[in-house]
């Protein structure tokens, strides 16, 4: 039996960028099954875009998600309607090859459960960067590049997953917002024992609208927030108290050290990054504010 894909898309005040991104998937060589929008655009200004119609190839739905701006609480939304044997999460600001799809496809046919590729911003590649002074977060980053390697944390908005994968590990984490999303989803991947690859094959390009996207929802200190307490929450998650409390220590040390000539930064960074870590267990019914 041919194996058939859906494609899971959240948008958030991104219409016009949406409606290309759609273009691009009902052009594809290998058509998905599915095309799911999950709108988690302010209420007020939600509608269900025109350009959103179903084909003889491909079905095409419109869901109004529970939240706002709230993206992983959106992708388990659109999850939840996948009727394929695989689902790929994109982002709604992508410019895809007509052949992205069959791609993918390509990589699961050799037994990989969960499939990531190149990623093309500004006309350049991402790379694949190590942080050598903080070596949990160098080997859990992503696989960025041209080059074939196995990757631990997977680009949530450019990911193909099997079904019957994400489903036993009950979708996605609904805390997340924005950041560490994608090192939780793939850690619990690769914890429960099944295969990520980043492949070359497959490559799309991102972006990155200056406009739009839930990101315009978190920003300045607020963002900076979420990052740290976002961390501490994934760390809390998967590892031991020891490990969140010496990654706590960890980032104190380093504002002090970072910023030691200016010290309205270094309070400012001190002052977030215990907040943080004091809110970390309640991160999951809450964003920081």
């Amino acid at each position: 039996m041919t194996p058939t894909l859906s494609v899971v898309i959240p948008t958030f005040h991104r219409y016009e960028a949406l409606e290309n991104t759609v273009k691009d998937l009902l052009g594809q060589t290998v058509p998905p099954k599915q095309i799911i929008v999950v709108d988690n655009t302010r209420r007020k200004n939600r509608k269900r875009p025109s350009f959103l119609v179903s084909t003889k190839r491909t079905e095409v739905i419109y869901v109004s998600s529970a939240g706002e701006a709230r993206v992983n609480v959106a992708r388990n939304e659109g999850l939840r309607e996948v009727t394929s044997n695989y689902v790929i999460m994109f982002d709604d600001d992508m410019a895809l090859p007509i052949d992205c799809l069959e791609k993918f496809l390509e990589v699961h046919s050799e037994g990989w459960d969960a499939v990531t590729g190149t990623i093309i911003e500004a006309g350049s590649i991402l790379q694949h960067t190590r942080n050598g002074s903080r070596p949990l977060w160098s080997l859990m980053r992503h696989w960025h590049g041209e080059s074939r390697g196995h990757t631990i944390a997977v680009p949530s908005g450019f990911v193909s997953m099997r079904m019957d994968m994400i489903r036993k590990l009950g979708f996605l984490d609904e805390a997340f917002v924005l950041n560490y999303d994608d090192y939780d989803l793939g850690y619990r991947i690769w914890k429960s024992g099944y295969t990520l690859i980043h492949d070359p094959r497959v490559s799309a390009h991102h972006l990155k609208l200056p406009a739009g996207g839930s990101r315009e929802e978190l920003t300045g200190l607020r963002r900076r927030l979420n990052k740290y307490t976002a961390k501490y929450y994934f760390l809390a998650k998967h590892f031991t108290h020891r490990a969140v409390v010496i990654e706590f220590a960890t980032d104190l040390i380093l504002a002090l050290w970072d910023f030691k000539w200016n010290l309205p930064r270094v309070v400012s960074e001190l002052q977030l990054v215990i907040k943080g870590f004091c809110r970390r267990g309640q991160y999951a019914n809450e964003i920081s504010d």
